[in-house]
């Protein structure tokens, strides 16, 4: 992959935009869904979003690319949280219509940033 090509920053701000996105979904959960399976999978995505996003801003300081291995994760565990609660909420209408809305729009700016990585 030629990095010459890519922009570090805008990699770094798709990363830190759906960093925002996850932090959002997280701020959403009540206190009544804790110990739920969605809140635990939704705590292990911010925790690790917050750091990754840190580093993709440390990285793009030094001029440094933040590596899709390191983004990969997070793509791949926001897409399946989005799909565990697109699938309970068709059985549970008290999971939160903004919630799936939070989710659906951080899938979308996965895909974004992914895409990023393919612009060389």
């Amino acid at each position: 992959m030629d990095l010459k090509n890519i922009d570090k920053q805008a990699v770094a701000n798709a990363v830190v935009k759906l960093a925002s996105d996850i932090t959002d979904a997280f701020s959403i959960m009540g206190a009544e869904d804790f110990d739920s399976e969605i809140f635990t999978k939704t705590k292990a995505l911010y925790d690790l979003a917050s750091k990754t996003a840190y580093d993709a801003e440390n990285d793009a300081k030094k001029n440094d690319l933040i590596s899709l291995r390191q983004v990969k994760p997070i793509v791949d565990a926001v897409n399946e949280l989005a799909a565990i609660v697109n699938k309970k909420k068709m059985t549970n209408p008290l999971i939160s219509d903004e919630l799936v809305g939070v989710l659906n729009i951080a899938c979308k700016d996965a895909t974004n940033m992914v895409s990023l990585y393919a612009t060389v």
